[in-house]
């Protein structure tokens, strides 16, 4: 099962179900909560969040349940550095080969750096996150990336630890959410996001292609965007998140049959670029920087890229 995109999608702080949160003595504390997450100070952000996470509707279960996975982590866990850059943290008990593990997570992130180039310049933090994480109730399972200060963070999930190979995948998967993340500055569009990070765990293009045209359908931008947001707890929502998986997968597939590595790595450069030719390509192509960045590296903006991979397998 493919892994949560690299921005958890936390309630918002000003409205969660039609109720303004700012009138709401409850939202401080939320707000409380939530800053200390976003410091990885998870533990007080579990303690602070627990009596208001049934309130609103149930709406902020998800993030309470995200945040109640890395603390019981952290309340068993152990921690040591596998680079300069990069940090591992496990539960003893439940990753007892924890130099394996932490090897293979290293030359995998090591491996998507080289590939697209990433100076590093960013420290992230590795967690396997504690078993009981594996669970229905928590939507984010499967593996995720979150922007966090003073360093980034992926979360793996602890059945990985049991086979290398997927380990390895799990790993290269989230930690190409770092690198987009940093080199996008946060301008990439969740289908580049999710594209990226699975060519990068080594998904093959030929199978998602081949499954998306058996689906027979071809999702436009912001239904892409929508279906990687879905509630994964819910398992009727999993063949739609699946589908999105493997379009993207196409669609970054696509860009590169066209400039391989570098154009990946040149588009993502591309994204934050503001220098005056950046800026007139913006005011012609009058869309986002993703239709810019793809007419300066490949010639076409994001609905010619849709068009264009559809008919590379025959989605049309």
């Amino acid at each position: 099962m493919p892994s949560l995109v690299q921005h958890i999608p936390m309630a918002s702080l000003g409205s969660i179900a039609g109720v303004h949160l700012d009138l709401d003595p409850g939202a401080t504390a939320w707000r409380a909560a939530m800053e200390l997450y976003y410091e990885d100070k998870v533990e007080g952000a579990f303690e602070i969040a627990g009596p208001s996470a049934g309130a609103y509707h149930g709406s902020l279960l998800r993030t309470y349940r995200l945040i109640e996975g890395e603390a019981r982590t952290r309340r068993a866990s152990r921690r040591y550095r596998l680079a300069s850059w990069l940090e591992f943290e496990w539960v003893p008990e439940e990753v007892p080969d924890h130099a394996a593990a932490g090897q293979a997570v290293l030359e995998a992130a090591s491996a998507v750096s080289t590939r697209l180039k990433w100076d590093r310049h960013e420290s992230t933090l590795a967690t396997v996150l504690v078993a009981e994480a594996d669970a229905d109730w928590n939507d984010s399972r499967y593996g995720y990336c979150v922007d966090k200060v003073p360093y980034d963070k992926i979360c793996l999930p602890q059945v990985v630890c049991a086979d290398p190979a997927e380990l390895s995948r799990v790993a290269a998967h989230e930690f190409a959410h770092v690198v987009v993340l940093n080199m996008g500055q946060k301008l990439a569009p969740h289908w580049l996001d999710e594209g990226i990070a699975c060519l990068m765990e080594g998904r093959v293009v030929a199978r998602a292609a081949k499954q998306t045209v058996q689906r027979g359908q071809w999702l436009s931008p912001l239904q892409m965007g929508g279906a990687f947001e879905v509630d994964r707890r819910d398992p009727a929502n999993l063949e739609g998140v699946g589908a999105a998986y493997d379009q993207a997968t196409v669609l970054v597939g696509y860009l590169h049959s066209l400039a391989a590595d570098q154009g990946l790595v040149d588009l993502l450069t591309a994204l934050p670029d503001h220098s005056r030719w950046m800026d007139v390509l913006m005011t012609l192509v009058k869309g986002k920087p993703v239709d810019a960045a793809l007419h300066h590296v490949y010639g076409f903006d994001e609905g010619g890229l849709f068009a264009k991979a559809a008919g590379w397998i025959g989605a049309t």
